[in-house]
């Protein structure tokens, strides 16, 4: 009994010694025989396997490895701490539904009560240059109600967009946009009794101004809330025509 004991002690010992030593980043300690490693993952057979199990741990996961000949690997936090918004998918579309609040029509210089109502969908292609640079192209469609009985007038603007992005954590991140381009109002039916020619067919300039928020939903869906500025601009026949209000716009984005 006391030769068994002693045999024991010096296997226990002796697995100590020279067994390989993992530390996670919450505190574990796994002890084992590591039979692979990697940039992304450690593969080790534990202690306590009594079939040769190999068990595989994310390197994410992971502080240091020591190994039974004395060598550390001692991981960075830039492997052990996860990196928001990443950069591996650079593409992403997103479709916008916006509405207009304090929509005013100034033609030649003169404002007029309208009391727009707007509405639109605003369909977009992004691409990340880096963690706070993207640009993109966006195609908006707008629906635009005056008070008066007139119908809708539909307007449609194309634009390129440089953004900002400045994460403020690993789901949350600020984004602010400008965007210009081509402004199209093609003709309608329709009269406005102020000015008949705000339903003619026209063509003129876009700019748009916006500050707001993508939370991050998975590695791939995400979720945009804009508020902004957004003018269409017309100089047709002598008659210079301006659509603007305050614009609030909310839409999911896609990753790929």
């Amino acid at each position: 009994m006391k030769l068994s004991k002693t045999a024991l002690s010096l296997t226990l010992f002796t697995h100590f010694i020279f067994a390989d030593q993992i530390f996670t980043t919450n505190g574990d300690e796994l002890s084992g025989t590591i039979v692979e490693q990697t940039d992304q993952m450690v593969r080790y057979i534990p202690d306590s396997a009594i079939d040769s199990t190999v068990i595989t741990v994310n390197i994410s996961s992971l502080f240091m490895v020591k190994y039974s000949d004395g060598r550390k690997v001692v991981f960075s936090k830039a492997n052990t701490t996860p990196k928001p918004f990443d950069l591996s998918r650079r593409w992403s579309g997103s479709c916008m539904v916006k509405g207009g609040v304090f929509g005013l029509i100034n033609v030649d210089e003169r404002y007029f009560d309208a009391d727009i109502i707007t509405l639109g969908i605003a369909p977009a292609i992004e691409y990340r240059i880096n963690r706070i640079v993207a640009v993109g192209v966006e195609y908006m469609a707008l629906w635009v109600q005056p008070n008066t009985d007139n119908e809708a007038r539909f307007i449609m603007n194309c634009n390129g967009l440089g953004k900002l992005i400045f994460p403020i954590n690993e789901k949350l991140a600020f984004r602010s946009q400008i965007g210009l381009g081509v402004s199209i109002w093609p003709g309608a039916k329709d009269t406005l009794v102020q000015e008949p020619t705000f339903y003619d067919d026209r063509i003129g300039w876009d700019v748009q101004l916006d500050f707001g928020l993508e939370h991050r939903l998975s590695e791939k869906w995400s979720l945009l809330a804009n508020i902004g500025y957004q003018a269409s601009f017309s100089d047709l026949d002598t008659i210079a025509i301006t659509m603007d209000g305050m614009m609030l716009s909310a839409g999911p984005s896609f990753k790929f």
